[in-house]
């Protein structure tokens, strides 16, 4: 039972995984203010001018494979992509309930730390265009639930 539990919620959160490429790297607001500049402090000069921005050809070339019509507009996805991230958040929080973790086990499992991996850096990050973070925050439960892995998991915070 826990593997076929595991193996829907590995589809509903891989789904998840083309919101983030979408409003990362995608969203020229997000990558200029918040994605770039973040890469431009870490990484050695000439790296900082060549890196993010292929990383971001990457991410549109993903886009483009899955979703044909955002080749020469990519915020043509970004509707559909972001419905697909609203219904994700809606079967967790719905999942989630009032247990303190996914599978209503005392302790996280692997669903819960790969669901965390996706939803707190939406949660956390503070990008000028994140309507995944209005998401979470209209489900209380997914709220809590990421602040309570947080403050549990990570004390010195993100």
């Amino acid at each position: 039972m826990y593997y076929l539990v595991s193996k829907l919620f590995f589809g509903i959160l891989s789904k998840f995984k083309h919101t983030s490429f979408v409003v990362s790297w995608l969203d020229d607001a997000n990558f200029n203010e918040v994605v770039r500049p973040f890469y431009g402090s870490k990484l050695p000069w000439l790296y900082k001018m060549w890196y993010p921005e292929s990383l971001k050809k990457q991410a549109k070339s993903l886009i483009t494979s899955i979703y044909p019509d955002a080749e020469d507009r990519p915020e043509t996805c970004e509707p559909y992509v972001q419905e697909k991230a609203k219904k994700c958040i809606q079967l967790l929080s719905e999942k989630l309930g009032t247990n303190e973790f996914l599978m209503g086990t005392a302790l996280p499992s692997t669903i819960d730390a790969i669901a965390f991996s996706y939803l707190a850096p939406f949660w956390k990050l503070p990008l000028p265009h994140n309507p995944v973070c209005e998401y979470i925050r209209n489900t209380s439960n997914l709220e809590r639930y990421l602040a309570r892995i947080l403050s549990r998991y990570f004390p010195a915070g993100l």
